[in-house]
């Protein structure tokens, strides 16, 4: 079983690199990536919304869709960095803590739309939201198909959370039923939650997802900005609270640590 990293082990080896390896992320912030923007926003969801949050990360990323939280895949897993899919060849790129360059894989994910991407254990997953597929990525050679989520098509958030044991989580708040599944890295469902809404909040989910411990977040881009909570139990995920303030407008994706969920 992979080691999972705990935030504040993570958090030690970033202040101790902090130099050296610019600003990777870690496993207290959401990193929010906007549409037409270079930039990574560091966002630390237990603090008030200011102008130190969301920060702008002093790592800027190439044009590319997607973004998550990541060891380089076959490296040292106690060193996390970010990866993306590169615009241009639809191939990932990850920024290497080593070099502080962006790294071309020469590896295309399994489909044009499979953009919205989620890191944990030893893989990383990416969601094709148009047709519903999921697929895995090891680092070493292209994605392999593990399976279609045929009832997500024309579902929200176009985004896919991985825990450090290689499972995946999707959310689609369309659905006639709300949903969050939880499947393993084979495909195989797991568990999966009925989202419940008992004080009518509106909700409309944008571009990404993320989970730290028991709080679930979305964001509202389709209405203009700003992040909703969520509590997950053991069965069902409540709607608690939503926010509109643009400056927390996402446009693209939404990363987090693994060793958050």
């Amino acid at each position: 079983m992979p080691q999972c990293l705990t935030p504040k082990i993570v958090l030690l080896l970033l202040l101790c690199s902090l130099t050296a390896h610019a600003q990777l992320p870690d496993c207290e912030h959401i990193y929010l990536k906007k549409l037409n923007d270079e930039g990574v926003y560091n966002y630390n969801p237990t603090l008030p919304v200011s102008a130190t949050n969301p920060v702008k990360n002093t790592i800027s990323i190439p044009e590319s869709f997607g973004l998550t939280v990541s060891h380089v895949l076959g490296s040292d897993p106690s060193v996390l960095t970010f990866y993306s899919v590169e615009l241009s060849s639809g191939n990932y790129i990850y920024y290497d803590p080593v070099s502080k360059d962006w790294l071309n894989t020469r590896h295309k994910t399994g489909s044009p739309y499979a953009v919205n991407i989620a890191a944990g254990g030893k893989y990383i997953f990416n969601l094709d939201g148009v047709n519903g597929k999921v697929y895995r990525y090891d680092g070493t050679q292209p994605e392999v198909l593990i399976t279609t989520v045929s009832d997500f098509v024309g579902g929200a958030p176009y985004d896919l959370v991985t825990d450090c044991e290689g499972n995946w989580y999707i959310l689609n708040l369309r659905s006639t039923t709300p949903f969050l599944r939880k499947y393993n890295a084979e495909g195989t469902l797991l568990h999966s939650w009925v989202i419940y809404n008992p004080s009518g909040i509106s909700v409309e989910s944008g571009a990404g997802f993320a989970i730290i411990g028991t709080n679930l977040y979305t964001d509202n881009t389709a209405t203009g900005g700003g992040i909703t909570l969520y509590s997950m139990g053991k069965d069902t995920v409540e709607v608690l609270r939503t926010t509109s303030d643009n400056v927390l407008s996402v446009g693209d994706d939404l990363g987090c640590c693994a060793g958050n969920v």
